[in-house]
């Protein structure tokens, strides 16, 4: 098991040692360190690694909850736990509003020291796991980034087309049909794209490609610009999931001089 860094923070020199002990006995892959008041838990903070704090309430010069409020102030989230010798309802409920992870209060002979450890290793992972879905949301949003850096400068036309309309298109393809992108997406069907005749066409590819009868499919259709103009594109397209729905995505080529030539 992964060791877990602890900083007990209590003016009571007895009582530190005695939970650093009983700690250890109960959770032998708990690093300990220990330190007698607030001002020394922040100076801890800057030169050590610290997974979990487990810090009495009433200290002398800044109490537990003056140091969780300063601990969050100064950028450190680390899970924070209250063991003490004061507690009561109304100090339970201020310390989860302030962010503490549990409360613990300091009964004969410190009967509920599992608890503690469970509790210890709960707000641990927890954290662990928060901090791995911010780190993944990012890196996601900067692969997303990049994506669409080079979906919007493509020369060729990108979509993603759900329930029969354009829910994207990249500037190339809004061009190819002599709209802007939002006249595309302003559209009331993809079908305002295509000529009458090769609908039949689209809608028996776009049928194979749902309901996962065709993989990727290439393919020719005539195509109608803004101004009434007829056009010759190919397409590439596969199906997709968008929202957690069937979607189609692809991509769109003019070709007609190249079918002229």
């Amino acid at each position: 098991m992964s060791p877990i860094n602890i900083l007990i923070v209590d003016d009571d020199e007895e009582i530190r040692l005695f939970m650093k002990i009983r700690l250890k006995r109960d959770a032998q892959h708990f690093s300990i360190a220990t330190v007698e008041g607030g001002r020394e838990c922040l100076e801890y903070m800057k030169i050590a690694p610290v997974d979990c704090i487990l810090s009495d309430y009433q200290m002398p010069g800044m109490d537990g909850m003056r140091l969780l409020l300063k601990l969050r102030e100064e950028g450190f989230d680390v899970p924070f736990i209250f063991v003490t010798g004061q507690g009561n309802e109304e100090l339970a409920r201020e310390a989860f509003i302030n962010g503490a992870q549990d409360y613990f209060t300091k009964d004969i002979g410190f009967a509920h020291f599992t608890r503690i450890v469970n509790s210890v290793e709960q707000a641990v992972r927890h954290k662990e796991a928060e901090r791995e879905r911010i780190k993944s949301e990012e890196a996601l949003k900067e692969s997303e980034a990049r994506f669409r850096g080079l979906v919007e400068q493509s020369l060729v036309g990108v979509y993603l087309i759900q329930d029969g309309r354009f829910v994207y298109v990249n500037p190339r393809l809004a061009d190819i049909f002599g709209y802007t992108r939002e006249e595309v997406l302003g559209l009331s069907s993809i079908w305002d794209t295509v000529i009458t005749s090769d609908r039949p066409l689209i809608e028996a590819n776009i049928k194979r490609r749902i309901e996962g009868k065709s993989g990727s499919m290439r393919y020719r259709f005539g195509g109608v610009r803004k101004d009434g103009s007829k056009i010759v594109v190919e397409v590439l397209g596969t199906s997709t999931t968008y929202e957690g729905r069937p979607a189609l995505i692809g991509t769109l080529l003019d070709v007609t001089e190249q079918k002229a030539a």
